[in-house]
């Protein structure tokens, strides 16, 4: 029989070797059994998220209008809208649309009649079940003209009809390829909204109480002396009709600037953070226990030339430009490499990209070829090329939001071009005056600025020839007939190869006739904690579309047998 004193005295009989042996044969045999049993226990089970836990969201907006009727261009009234309510349809992770509040959608052969059967079963936050009259109401308040919608121009024309308690019929005029993006718009609960008035809508305290169907439910809100909210607190829905989130509750919590939120950030008091600067990436990229966050949305920046300027509607000249531009050095130093860089509208992650046209290179001398060949041959004494035939000289003035990001593009274009012998005079005009000033006058030579085309890519209002003046958004002024029919093709279509055919064909056509440079697609760069799991959106509409998923975040887990 082995007891601790026969082991003890067998021990003392073991040279000092010997003894050093034994010891490490025991702590090996230790540590091979705790080795052994949690290899049989992560065999035999897996992690799952556990219910529980908080996320605090550092924010600098004051909300105004959680109320997807009157709201626009709020990112805060969108983050908290797309925690509070649900749209008939939504973007997943991917950048693809599916069914949210309607469980099948059906459209006509001709592509102008929708029919949209509703989930049951469906709650709003008070108890009150959810139906096809909540989806008339919300329509039917965006189309009254008392209600002054900024969505008023996107649905007037169309009419919804209730076929019954679950299902609803949408008529087009002609058929829209986005029509189906526009259904991700947020249904507002008729039982509440249709008995205050339309003067009263933008006073009642339920624009800051939100009922709606979504995920989260409002919980209260916190002020200031002054009247400021200083904390707007959710809390999970209990009976949420994809699954009940795991995370128990968010916090907004309000700063007054973005620098101070990053701070607050970096000090822990927040786990998720609105947006980060590019710049910020740098301080935040060693931090191990933050994680950055890309979004890819559809946008992209570019240099937009007047077309009815002497020189700039020459698209060699424009050529010239693009080739002597240093694309990759923007990328690099101006968005810290966080940005895909493009000749073409249409970033890779969306219908229509096609690698073929995002291949010219920089190639500076090419450049100053071209030029030359135009007849660019003398300098002036300011160094700006000119042309002997007409003594016209190569500058322009290139104006440009003041937006610390754009500016320094501004400037890296202005000396890479001057380079080549193009005098730039750079005109920064504030962003909040920028369309008064300029796009509403077209008063510029050229104009750097970012278009957004929608996850179902809509190019019509960018580049289409009736756009042209102010409120168009063709900036360039650019006509072209083919293109025009390759538009308004491709907004009427159904197939999605067609769409994705005509988009292609519109590229090669505006690569070619050169009206504008585009530049790159930067990501939108977030951050958070790194216990915040199950955050896998990685392409959005945009950028309140990353809590499009956000039942599947977790914090907690527990391990659960396979």
């Amino acid at each position: 029989m082995w007891s601790w004193t026969k082991i003890k005295t067998i021990y003392s009989k073991f040279s000092p070797k010997d003894r050093a042996i034994a010891i490490i044969c025991i702590f090996a045999l230790i540590i091979g059994i705790i080795w052994g049993i949690f290899s049989f226990i992560g065999a035999v089970t897996e992690l799952k998220p556990k219910p529980g836990g908080k996320i605090i969201y550092g924010t600098w907006e004051q909300p105004h209008f959680i109320n997807p009727v009157l709201s626009q261009n709020n990112e805060t009234d969108n983050d908290l809208m797309n925690l509070i309510y649900d749209g008939l349809i939504a973007i997943d992770q991917r950048g693809k649309i599916i069914n949210d509040l309607a469980s099948e959608i059906n459209i006509s052969k001709d592509g102008k009649t929708y029919e949209v059967i509703l989930k049951e079963n469906i709650l709003w936050h008070d108890g009150t079940p959810f139906t096809a009259d909540d989806v008339i109401f919300t329509i039917e308040a965006i189309q009254n003209a008392r209600y002054n919608s900024p969505w008023y121009n996107i649905w007037r024309d169309i009419k919804i009809e209730k076929i019954g308690d679950y299902m609803v019929r949408f008529y087009l005029n002609t058929p829209q390829n986005q029509f189906l993006q526009h259904l991700s718009f947020k249904i507002m609960p008729a039982h509440i909204w249709a008995n205050i008035s339309p003067t009263q809508w933008p006073l009642t305290d339920y624009n800051l109480k939100a009922i709606g169907t979504g995920p989260y439910c409002y919980e209260k809100l916190e002020k200031s002396k002054e009247g400021s909210i200083i904390a707007y607190h959710l809390k999970k829905n209990p009976k949420y009709f994809k699954h009940i989130p795991y995370i128990q509750n968010i916090t907004f919590s309000f700063y007054e600037t973005q620098d101070d939120a990053f701070e607050a950030l970096i000090q822990g008091k927040i786990n998720l953070i609105r947006e980060i600067s590019y710049y910020q990436k740098e301080l935040i990229k060693n931090k191990n226990k933050l994680i950055i966050k890309r979004i890819v949305l559809p946008r992209y920046y570019g240099v937009f030339f007047n077309q009815k300027h002497n020189l700039l509607s020459n698209k060699n000249v424009v050529k010239a430009l693009e080739l002597s531009l240093d694309k990759q050095k923007i990328i690099d130093t101006v968005f810290y490499q966080e940005a895909e860089l493009l000749n073409a509208p249409i970033s890779k992650n969306f219908i229509g990209h096609s690698q073929s046209l995002n291949q010219l290179s920089y190639n500076p001398e090419e450049a100053k070829n071209i030029l030359k060949n135009l007849g660019f041959e003398d300098y002036n004494n300011d160094k700006i090329l000119e042309k002997k035939d007409n003594n016209s000289s190569a500058e322009f003035t290139l104006t440009v939001p003041l937006v610390d990001e754009l500016m320094n593009v501004a400037n890296i274009a202005k000396q890479n071009w001057e380079a080549i012998g193009v005098k730039v005079n750079i005109n920064p005009v504030s962003l909040q005056n920028i369309y008064q000033d300029s796009l509403k006058l077209r008063n510029y030579d050229a104009i750097i600025f970012g278009e957004a085309y929608g996850i179902i890519p809509n190019l019509f209002y960018f580049w289409h020839s009736s756009q042209i003046t102010a409120p168009g958004l063709n900036i360039s002024m650019y006509s072209n007939s083919e293109i025009d029919k390759l538009l308004e093709q491709s907004s009427q279509t159904q197939s999605q190869e067609t769409l994705e055919q005509n988009l292609i064909k519109i590229q090669e056509l505006l690569t070619r006739d050169k009206p504008a440079i585009f530049l790159c697609n930067p990501y939108f760069l977030y951050a958070q904690s790194y216990k915040i799991k199950g955050n896998n959106i990685t392409t959005v509409n945009m950028p309140s579309n990353k809590f499009e998923n956000i039942e599947d975040w977790y914090i907690n887990t527990r391990r659960v047998l396979k």
